[in-house]
């Protein structure tokens, strides 16, 4: 069960994929965004966690594919198809259809694919998607996106969640290149929020932390060094925040073909501030850092060497709020601020340390407060 889709907006492709395996016989493995023992919680699905793999690949400068379903299914696949595509250094769609056509349907019959091709044009790029079987995916526009495409157990809700356009802020932003990207990390933000404050995602088998490849401008990329920062909160009987603080900071990068996925649980924290700045900072006995090791599906050699030191400053940084309401439900919003307003510095074995500009907080106060009093309205 998983959790992969491709959003297009103005006309500019971003594919998403989540990161955990589920199987009935899972061993209840840690879980990036839990910040407390849910092994109880665990033992109650029917699917339990079981592993972390990457889902969404960039198999050539102007093809990039996304799959779900079995494990090892996706895996042969995934070996043959990287074969196939090193004989075409020009790889066309008719050359991409016949690859995948040819490859034998029963060696993946509980799996599902997307491939994203570009093309070069006189006028400059044209793309073109191919998603297999057709019934298993979700599409349609929803929301800021002129088109979307999603399978697996999370496609409703992530469809849902793009029509949400006043719960996250893409400003700043001035190329629609930036604009994507930045839509698509806010609803990531939400998802984890969510994830953090009630395992929403986790009920349905997907989530715990996500990839995202795309296109830019010239070949696919996967989207590297992203934070997400999840505060905590609460609204008042008038719609005013209180209790502001972080619990959850997430942060990936690669190291050569691995995604290194580190989830930071605040448990404790020292709050400074001056003029124009906020700062939480945890030391060593206030946070604990998790690695998660999320290897390639079809990663031959065992993983026996990784950076020494993972430290980080990381000012590409997303931020997802868990607000309580009045009557106990969770409102998340989600942003994508400037790289001067937030800034995010691990040391390991040390401190985590988020500096946050107070006017961004008072802005996000105020947007949120708007938000909320405007969904009880409409209820």
């Amino acid at each position: 069960m998983t959790l992969i889709a491709q959003t297009s907006y103005r006309k500019i492709p971003t594919l998403i994929g989540d990161i955990v395996c589920s199987h009935p016989k899972g061993s209840n493995i840690p879980v990036p965004t839990s910040l407390g023992d849910i092994e109880m919680y665990l033992k109650e699905l029917s699917l339990k966690p079981t592993e972390y793999f990457q889902k969404v690949y960039v198999i050539k400068p102007n093809l990039a594919i996304g799959m779900a379903g079995w494990t090892g299914e996706m895996e042969d696949f995934l070996k043959e198809f990287r074969q196939q595509c090193r004989f075409h250094d020009n790889m066309t769609f008719e050359t991409l259809m016949g690859i995948i056509d040819d490859y034998d349907k029963e060696k993946f019959a509980n799996s599902t694919l997307i491939a994203s091709l570009f093309l070069k044009t006189t006028d400059g790029f044209e793309e073109k998607t191919v998603f297999y079987p057709k019934h298993a995916w979700i599409t349609g526009e929803y929301g800021i996106f002129d088109n979307v495409i999603a399978c697996g157990s999370g496609k409703e809700d992530f469809c849902f969640q793009t029509t949400q356009m006043g719960s996250f802020e893409i400003t700043g932003q001035d190329d629609y290149l930036s604009q994507a990207i930045v839509s698509n990390i806010c609803i990531l933000a939400q998802f984890l929020a969510a994830e953090m404050s009630t395992l929403h995602s986790l009920k349905s088998y997907w989530g715990t932390g996500f990839e995202m490849i795309y296109f830019n401008g010239e070949c696919f990329q996967k989207l590297d060094g992203l934070t997400y920062v999840i505060f905590s909160s609460q609204f008042d009987d008038d719609g005013n925040i209180e209790l502001l603080h972080p619990r959850l900071v997430l942060h990936s990068q690669y190291y050569q073909d691995l995604l290194l996925y580190s989830s930071i649980k605040i448990y404790n924290f020292q709050e400074e501030q001056d003029t124009t700045y906020l700062t939480f900072s945890a030391d060593r006995q206030a946070h604990l850092n998790d690695l998660y090791i999320v290897p390639p599906l079809d990663l031959k050699q065992e993983v026996t060497e990784i950076p020494a030191d993972l430290s980080f400053e990381a000012r590409k940084v997303a931020c997802g709020f868990a607000i309580i309401t009045p009557d106990n439900g969770v409102f998340t919003p989600a942003i994508f601020p400037g790289n001067d307003d937030i800034v995010v510095e691990y040391k390991e074995n040390a401190a985590v340390r988020i500096t946050i500009r107070k006017e961004l907080i008072a802005k996000v106060s105020r947007d949120f407060k708007h938000a909320f009093l405007s969904s009880i309205k409409d209820t």
